[in-house]
């Protein structure tokens, strides 16, 4: 059996429309439909193959339409010009010591003074790394032996040095100032939200505040001009910060006397929000395991194994299936978008089937309360939303239509706002992306060899790539539900910490904090093991 790679990220501007899937980066023009340009990339990352892209994640174009950014797991970033993508043409090929988390473009000026572009991301393990793109400075892509040299040298080389740090995994970057940014904001799963300095020298290692108070994991985070705030009567002054706290609410950040506080925050239904995630974080976290796994060779079976169901029952007598900690809710997006002359915030979460519009005025005051359930409207899409792109009166989306998750579904959708801007109504898809919109039952059927069916590969297929069953069961999508959550403090000291917390029972928390501390002890315990191996030699673990 034979399944479409589905695609896992995507960006439009007022040209493009961008798609990528782990085995293919495809850009479309907006106007026609038109397919511009289609690469093929290794779904497996440790493919030999380093002239093409491994497992592609995040896309972005730049604010210009210069130039089109892409990254995945096999640690590069590669810039393209939308006029000329193919291998060996990139204008930017750089690696990074571990896998980005996110990618944003940001205006930058040179060092011969000229203004331009830059690539800002933020790996995995916490670390910002910002790449300007010098146009008269073209590159090809590196050879593999050069590729390999770089990679071994990467802890070596003094120009390869991240601008700024967090101790967690960094979730969300977004910049404040207009033109080359004067500050960057950078949030973490720790519940961080750091405001330091930026500018044309990129001064990230300044610190110049923290904003405390989040509840959860801050997985996204927006920046609102003052025209904004001032339009949707936030009163606030000058540029505010929206920031997600975990998958219960959002909270606004004004400056006054030159720092940012707490302006007001908005606890979201959780219950409306719960109903629409169908992902199971425990699921997941199996599927990861499967995948890594280089002796599994077979689909990947979400159901857990019947040796797997027995737990040890209070009494002794009594069999209970084993816990799962179900479904999670997590904010991953936040878009501001104006229409009509009315704000709006489009925001998603992990593993839902659906994203989410509320009206920006919404938080023009603090609330102890859930907003009320008819504020936030849902727009199902029938399959669990991967990534969303909002331009102009369009919404964009891009959903996870393999075969357990969303069959029949449409893997790219558009959505118009209505006349009243008031809702979203499903639109149609033209040209080339209408085929790449069609459900995956259309798509025709690709003999897969023997020898390939259960390796990570994918057979190259107009307009997107299609492997084998086994391996397309066992791509992982659901990063922040399954790393992000950590577990609830017994006390709580936020505006909505009471709301949050009743949402749990003792015993999850307490298990959850249990499972938690123990990961860290075993943590702390190998790497200080590896410390002293290292300053000691082998003797020292005698």
């Amino acid at each position: 059996m034979s399944a479409p790679v589905p695609p896992v990220a995507v960006d439009v501007s007022d040209a493009y429309v961008l798609v990528i899937t782990p085995a293919n980066i495809l850009l479309y023009e907006r106007a026609s439909g038109k397919l511009l340009s289609a690469l093929d990339a290794n779904i497996d990352p440790g493919a030999n193959n380093a002239e093409r892209a491994a497992f592609p994640r995040f896309a972005a174009i730049s604010p210009d339409e210069s130039y089109v950014a892409v990254t995945g797991d096999d640690k590069g970033v590669r810039v393209w010009r939308p006029t000329d993508m193919r291998y060996g043409a990139e204008v930017l090929h750089e690696r990074l010591p571990k896998r980005a988390g996110t990618m944003r473009w940001a205006p930058c000026q040179l060092e011969n003074g000229d203004s331009s572009y830059e690539v800002v991301l933020a790996d995995k393990f916490g670390d910002i790394w910002s790449f300007p793109v010098d146009p008269s400075k073209a590159c090809g892509a590196p050879p593999a032996a050069q590729a390999a040299k770089n990679e071994a040298d990467e802890e070596d080389d003094e120009s390869a040095v991240p601008r700024l740090g967090h101790v967690s995994m960094v979730t969300a970057v977004d910049f404040l100032g207009q033109g080359v940014p004067s500050m960057i904001v950078t949030a973490d799963r720790d519940e961080h939200i750091r405001i330091s300095r930026w500018g044309t020298q990129r001064l990230g290692y300044v610190i110049e505040q923290y904003l405390l108070g989040t509840r959860g994991a801050v997985g996204a985070l927006a920046v609102l001009s003052p025209e904004t705030g001032a339009r949707a009567a936030l009163g606030v002054d000058g540029e505010a910060i929206i920031s997600a706290d975990g998958g219960e609410g959002l909270r606004l950040w004004s400056q006054q006397d030159g720092m940012y506080s707490l302006h007001s925050s908005l606890a979201l239904d959780r219950e409306t929000l719960a109903a629409t995630v169908v992902v199971d974080a425990d699921v997941e976290r199996r599927r990861e395991r499967a995948a890594n796994n280089m002796a599994f060779r077979g689909t990947f079976d979400p159901e857990v194994p019947a040796e797997k169901r027995q737990k040890r029952a209070g009494d002794g007598d009594s069999a209970l299936t084993i816990r799962s900690e179900g479904h999670v809710v997590i904010i991953t997006k936040v878009i501001p978008h104006m229409v009509n002359g009315r704000d709006w915030l489009v925001f998603t979460l992990d593993g839902a089937n659906a994203f989410f519009t509320i009206a920006l005025d919404e938080l023009r005051g603090g609330r102890d309360s859930p907003v009320a359930k008819e504020s936030i409207r849902v727009h199902g899409v029938g399959a669990p939303v991967l990534d969303v792109a909002v331009k102009g009166s369009s919404v964009w989306v891009v959903c996870d239509d393999r075969p357990a998750f969303g069959s029949g579904v449409a893997p790219l959708q558009r959505f118009e706002w209505t006349e009243d801007g008031a809702g979203l109504e499903r639109a149609q898809i033209s040209g080339d992306l209408a085929a790449l919109g069609e459900p995956a039952g259309v798509l025709p059927e690709v003999t897969i060899p023997e020898a390939e069916k259960n390796e990570l590969t994918a057979a190259p297929c107009t307009p997107r790539a299609i492997g084998s069953e086994a391996t397309i069961s066992k791509l992982c999508f659901y990063t922040p539900i399954t790393t992000w959550p950590k577990p609830p403090t017994p006390e709580g000291d936020g505006p909505h910490a009471g709301f949050f917390l009743s949402q749990r029972s003792e015993q999850v928390a307490k298990d959850m904090a249990q499972r938690f501390r123990a990961g860290k002890r075993a943590a702390g315990r190998a790497k200080n093991q590896a410390k002293i191996l290292e300053q000691y030699g082998q003797d020292a673990s005698s």
